[in-house]
This record gives C-alpha cells, structure tokens and sequence, in this order.
C-alpha cells in the first residue's frame, strides 16, 4: 500500500483528534470529580447507579417513617406521663377524702380539684401534635372524647370513645410496617370510663359517700396500673424502632460508599492518565510538525 502525504495527515488528524477526546474525558473527571456524567460513557455503571440510588432513597424515606413514629409515640408517652400525674393525685385526693377527719369544706375543695383534673384528663385524651389527634386511631381528624356539662343537675357526662382502633403504621423495611399508636379506648375506656371515675368520684366527696370514695380508690389504682402497661409497651416499640434506625442509618452509609466506590473518579489516578495523555498529545503535534513541515522547495531540491 502506497503511503501518500494525504493519508499522513490524515492519520494525523485521527490521532490528534482521539487525543483531544481523552484530554477532554479527563479534564472532565477532574472538573466533576466523577467517572461518568452520561450514561453512554458507562452504560453498566449508569445502572448500577440508578439501582444504587433508588435503594438510598427508599432507605432515606423508610428513615422518615422511623422518624415520624418515634415521635408520635414520644408525644404519646409525654401524655400518658401527664394522665398517670392526673390519677395519682386525684388517688392523693380521694385516700384524704376518705379521711373521718375531714370536714365538708375540705371535701368541697377537694371535689373541686377533682373536677379540674378530669376537665384536664379530657384535654390530655385530645392531645394533638402536628394537628393530629393521637388517642384517636387513625381516625386522626376526631377529637376521642367529648365532655358534656349539666349544670341544672351538677354533673358531666363523656361520650363514647370517637376515633377508631385501627393502628397507625410505619414500613421500616420492605413489607415490614410497625404500629406505633395507643388507642385512646384502651387508656380512657371504650365509653370514657376513666373520667366516669373521677366525676364519680367527685360526686362522692360532695355527698361524703366514704363507702364510694374507697371503690373509687380502688378503681383508681386499677387505672394506674394500666398506665403502667402502656408504658411498656411504648418503650417495647420505641425499642424496635431505634434498633430499625441504626440499621437504616449504617444502610445509608454503605450506600453511600458504593455509590462513591461506583461514580467517583480516582483523582490521584485521573492526573497521573492526564499528564500522560498530556505528553501523548504533545508528541503527537511535534509528530505533525515533521510530517507536514517540508515544502515544495524542499521536494524540488
């Protein structure tokens, strides 16, 4: 095959113009610090970053579920702290009702007091956070309980437990949801009959029935304990949750590092291919000149 000055430069041209691509492939790495930033440079690693990066998200969002649930159940466990305060000292007031030294304008301002702890015990079963009822199910637009006052016979009476029993549940994995509500029904009573016993109560002391006041007592007691159980099962949630978080957060991490592992440019490595594709191109151009440098004149002589 004959080799003419034409297919010299030609060639010339090929090999300065593969030179540029790779001068400009690396400059880019260095510029974004990544391996690819179209997908037709690296189709398989485009892949595995799309796979990659759809993992982080779900992670990222089933973090946000873990989120959301520990503090529904931190706001649920503040409120329960505040009911279990509300029945303790009304259990104070009622075993000093119950005293025969009592006189009958002491029971009046303890039947007073009690009053205001179940009007208080009321507001603590609507307890809201984020505008959102938290004893109420998922029925979480309804107030659980409402009170009603006759002031002609002197007493309340509450309805019956308005939200639902339905649980409020996070997905902390794939197919993996945890419940993480307390239903107003099993703290204040399908038909409210935790504050029942406080007005009963109340309505005792004003009529100074001991008898009465002592099954309140008992009741009482009975209420508290089951505080106490919902405060084991708060901490068993939160405990499943927490151990759901560390998990998520360490996924996150490995995430992470092969995403970088997958997309970022070793850039000790990308400098070192530049400088030598640097020295390849210049070679090149001082190739060309000799080739294209005699003239006419040099061929004539």
């Amino acid at each position: 095959m004959r080799i003419t000055n034409n297919i010299m430069v030609t060639n010339l041209k090929n090999y300065l113009q593969r030179g540029m691509k790779a001068l400009d492939k690396y400059n880019k790495k260095l510029a974004t610090g990544k391996e690819f930033t179209l997908p037709e440079e690296d189709p398989i690693a485009t892949q595995r970053s799309m796979i990659l990066h759809s993992a982080l998200k779900a992670n990222k969002q089933y973090q946000r579920n873990v989120d959301h649930a520990q503090d529904w159940l931190l706001n649920t466990e503040s409120a329960l702290h505040d009911v279990n305060d509300v029945l303790q000292r009304a259990y104070q007031l009622a075993e000093h009702g119950a005293n025969d030294t009592v006189s009958d304008e002491e029971r009046e301002a303890i039947a007073q007091e009690i009053e205001e702890l179940n009007q208080h015990l009321v507001q603590l079963a609507n307890t809201k956070v984020a505008g959102k009822y938290i004893f109420s199910g998922s029925a979480t637009d309804t107030k659980a309980y409402v009170a009603n006052y006759n002031s002609g016979t002197d007493t309340y009476t509450f309805t019956h437990y308005q939200g639902d029993n339905v649980s409020l549940t996070a997905e902390i994995s794939p197919g993996v949801p945890v419940d993480y509500n307390i239903s107003g029904e099993d703290v204040f009573g399908p038909n409210g009959e935790l504050f029942n016993i406080l007005e009963n109560l109340r309505q005792n002391l004003k009529n100074d029935n001991r008898d009465a006041i002592e099954t309140r007592i008992g009741e009482l007691e009975a209420e508290m304990d089951n505080i106490m159980k919902h405060f084991s099962i708060i901490g068993a949630k939160t405990n499943r949750l927490d151990l759901s978080k560390n998990r998520l957060s360490s996924e996150e991490l490995n995430l992470n590092q092969l995403i970088s592992r997958n997309e970022d440019a070793d850039m000790a490595e990308t400098i070192m291919n530049l400088k030598m594709q640097e020295n390849v191109f210049r070679a090149t151009l001082a190739s060309g000149a000799r080739i294209i440098q005699p003239s006419l004149v040099d061929f004539i002589r």
